[in-house]
């Protein structure tokens, strides 16, 4: 298709509810020249639009021209991640699933046995892992607080299992030590 006007638009049509035999334009998907300043000019992106009420179609969706999936607006900084998720009230990621979802977190260089998962069961548990065997570190102000150790130590304001470095370890066998200098 040539560039600009409807010829570049996948359009879903609807029939209107009223006895009419006309037709509006429900939603599209469109492709988007852009001058995109942090992936260089004349950007091309892909638009997917959608109707509300009597409104024309507004885009909800693009498809960036470096792959990012950006969600809920047009424009992104440049350090922005693959999947930008944006909204004027509290945005939300929801998982579904018949089954137990997860998210699972790897860089893509690496593989699935380098990773960190969040794993829900049923109503029953949901359980954060690491994989393999590394420490689960915890931070404030980017600072960090506490971890939880490959052995299953909690160390809460230390770094090191030790009785020398200030702060509280929590063995994975019930004890506990504080220290202080």
């Amino acid at each position: 298709s040539t560039a600009g006007g409807d010829s570049s638009k996948f359009s879903f049509w609807r029939n209107y509810t009223n006895g009419s035999s006309a037709a509006f334009r429900a939603a599209y998907i469109s492709n988007i020249n852009s001058d995109d300043s942090y992936n260089g000019s004349n950007a091309q992106f892909l638009g997917f639009f959608t109707k509300s009420g009597t409104a024309e179609p507004v885009e909800r969706m693009r498809i960036d021209s470096v792959g990012s999936l950006i969600v809920g607006t047009t424009s992104v900084s440049a350090t922005v991640e693959k999947v930008s998720i944006q909204s004027n009230s509290a945005p939300n990621l929801i998982l579904r699933s018949t089954g137990n979802p997860s998210m699972r977190f790897y860089n893509s260089s690496d593989n699935a046995a380098n990773s960190c998962q969040i794993n829900y069961y049923s109503g029953t548990s949901l359980s954060f892992e690491t994989i393999p065997a590394i420490p689960m570190v915890f931070l404030t102000n980017n600072t960090e607080r506490m971890r939880i150790d490959s052995s299953g130590n909690m160390l809460v304001g230390k770094t090191v299992n030790d009785t020398t470095t200030n702060g509280c370890n929590i063995s994975n066998a019930g004890r506990g030590s504080f220290s202080s200098n």
